[in-house]
């Protein structure tokens, strides 16, 4: 199929059908993150999108160490309590039209309105 093979190998790791080795350790958790980070970074390089000289704006650690998981959780948490609180608003400003008898007043208003213009006579 012509598909080219990259590997993060260790010492040993087969590569009996692997194209290109990238020399890493492959054992734990942070080391496969950091070789990502370190792809990720020298994609960014190649593009052209950061300089080869510039300082390094994201720490390593923050990369390795953030649990998706947790931020999806908290995301969907923030996004009730905002639907929880516009709904309360939106409770709490028709019980004050009610209160104020703005809404009622209105209704009136504009069912003696369209009344009158249904037939179109006047």
């Amino acid at each position: 199929m012509n598909i080219p093979v990259i590997a993060l190998a260790d010492a040993d790791s087969p590569l009996s059908h692997v194209d290109v080795a990238i020399p890493a350790n492959n054992k734990g958790r942070e080391s496969i993150a950091l070789m990502f980070y370190f792809l990720a970074r020298e994609v960014l390089m190649l593009r052209g999108s950061i300089p080869r000289d510039a300082d390094w704006d994201v720490m390593v650690d923050l990369f390795m160490h953030r649990e998706i998981t947790n931020k999806k959780a908290s995301d969907e948490e923030e996004e009730e309590e905002v639907a929880a609180e516009e709904e309360q608003a939106d409770v709490t400003e028709t019980i004050n039209k009610f209160k104020d008898g703005e809404e009622g007043g209105e209704e009136e208003e504009d069912a003696g309105e369209e009344g009158e213009n249904w037939g179109g006579n006047k």
